[in-house]
């Protein structure tokens, strides 16, 4: 992204596919949210006002229906848009000022949320049933999760509340990225978005805690079929820490740190294998953690990785952003507000 004094802050706006110009002069507020959990949503302000005078008024947004598919940009032409989702709800405001138009929207997974019900999925992976609900929903897929195959139950619950429940137990959140459901084990990042204090980074606070971390993480089960007990143990990250993980500093300490996990119970091995992998990665990913307000920067997003520079030499490196706020408004301009997350440190 430009430098802040060089790009345009101001959001646009596509909706049903057409180019609404008029739009950007009239934001006097936005707000996109990516939380932990996915599900991307927004929040935009409006003036809905012509300053032409009319009888009756005219309301130059009132032509935005609900349902419609909204995407929203910042910074520079040509860039993906930073939330691209649909139009779930329209209020508009009067009185005491020229009249407003909030438009909510939420990402395509809220149709998934729409229809509760109870089924089972039979000795399917877990990369099959997202593929499968993909599909359900007129969505491709990208998952990586787990190829052990097992009997899932889906009980009176949304797709969406069944989905995150499943992938809960990998330490997988679904999110939907350009158009497909993606839910992927957490890989080592190919680019990194260079931030430094006092420049890009407004503020900045960074925990270290070992009070969480474990040395290994084991979790135990029942094989129905085999009538046997399954038991897996991990104290591998993925991906692998860089420099001295938590791991690392309880073995110097001598602090002993068994995590045993009982539930939700994995009913195979190779279930029981991936859990355990899934729940030592997810706890010593967090061995750093901490948030940010930073310019505003469209690249920030839930997922990305960034390359944080100065602060300390421990603390410098490259963190995960684990969620992530997008807000402007005409009094602050843009800016991020981010969720960051590290396995290691010297």
């Amino acid at each position: 992204m430009p430098p802040l004094a060089l790009a345009n802050i101001r959001p646009t706006a596509r909706i049903d596919g057409q180019d609404r110009p008029a739009l950007e002069q009239a934001v006097l507020e936005l707000t996109i949210a990516q939380p932990a959990a996915g599900m991307d949503s927004a929040e935009m302000r409006l003036v809905n006002f012509s300053p032409t005078a009319t009888d009756p008024p005219d309301f130059p947004f009132a032509d935005i229906p609900l349902g419609a598919r909204i995407e929203i940009f910042v910074g520079e032409p040509g860039a993906p848009a930073l939330f691209d989702g649909e139009v779930t709800g329209l209020e508009e405001r009067y009185g005491g000022a020229a009249p407003e138009l909030v438009v909510l929207a939420e990402d395509r997974l809220h149709r998934l949320a729409r229809k509760r019900r109870s089924r089972v999925f039979e000795s399917q992976s877990a990369d099959a049933v997202v593929g499968a609900m993909a599909a359900e929903a007129g969505l491709q897929a990208d998952a990586r999760v787990s190829s052990a195959a097992a009997t899932w139950h889906q009980m009176n619950e949304s797709d969406l509340a069944f989905l995150r429940r499943l992938l809960a137990r990998f330490g997988v959140t679904p999110r939907l990225r350009q158009g497909r459901l993606v839910a992927r084990q957490e890989e080592a990042p190919l680019t990194t978005i260079p931030l430094s204090v006092n420049a890009e980074i407004r503020k900045l606070r960074i925990l270290a805690d070992l009070a969480r971390q474990a040395s290994q993480a084991t979790v135990r089960g029942w094989d129905l079929k085999a009538d046997a007990v399954v038991t897996a143990r991990a104290d591998r990250a993925t991906p692998p820490a860089q420099r001295t993980g938590a791991k690392d500093l309880l073995s110097r300490l001598g602090w002993p740190g068994d995590d045993l996990l009982v539930s939700p119970p994995p009913a195979t091995q190779g279930l029981a294998d991936d859990q355990a992998a899934a729940a030592f990665s997810g706890t010593a990913r967090r061995f750093l953690s901490g948030d940010m307000i930073c310019d505003g920067n469209p690249a920030v997003i839930a997922g990305a990785a960034v390359e944080i520079a100065g602060v300390s030499s421990r603390l410098a490196g490259i963190y995960r952003v684990t969620e992530a706020t997008h807000h402007f408004d005409l009094g602050h301009g843009y800016e991020t507000f981010a969720r960051l997350a590290r396995a290691d440190w010297p």
